[in-house]
């Protein structure tokens, strides 16, 4: 038998309270993926987010008149998201530092190719290409479905 020592008990309130806290990070992220089937998605997920968050949508094209200590947030084309905090000197000395964290929304997806339309073994198929470098074996056995948008040329 073992016997609980006060460094046992510690370590084990910590990995207890670790994985409490790890389960509700990935319960968040499982929320996210699940709501963003596309990069458009992604990126309206994330909007809803900032905003809940007291993040002020801007517009990238207009002069922005930023307050210190707030966050901000501008999105291009429905497929990409930018958002920044401000510091508590915003407005009173020049920029000279900053912090830029991006990321691909974009990526690993199968796009719809431009001869898209197959038809084998008596099925009609959609032909698709890759766009990024997916972990493609991790798709072979899912269920695909469209998402995202649809471009249509009508003639003009």
């Amino acid at each position: 038998m073992v016997e609980a020592t006060p460094a046992t008990t510690r370590a084990s309130a910590f990995t207890t309270a670790l994985l409490t806290e790890s389960r509700e990070y990935a319960r968040e992220i499982l929320i996210g993926l699940n709501a963003s089937p596309s990069h458009f998605h992604a990126v309206n997920y994330c909007r809803g987010l900032l905003a809940s968050n007291g993040f002020t949508e801007i517009k990238e094209t207009e002069q922005w008149s930023l307050e210190k200590g707030k966050g901000y947030y501008f999105t291009r084309n429905g497929s990409t998201i930018c958002a920044f905090l401000t510091g508590d000197k915003c407005g009173l000395e020049p920029v000279h530092h900053y912090k830029i964290v991006g990321c691909h929304t974009d990526s690993p997806v199968l796009k719809i190719a431009p001869r898209s339309k197959i038809e084998k073994f008596g099925c009609n198929q959609i032909n698709v290409m890759t766009y990024g470098g997916g972990l493609w074996r991790t798709w072979f056995d899912r269920d695909l479905s469209l998402a995202g948008k649809v471009i249509v040329k009508d003639g003009n």
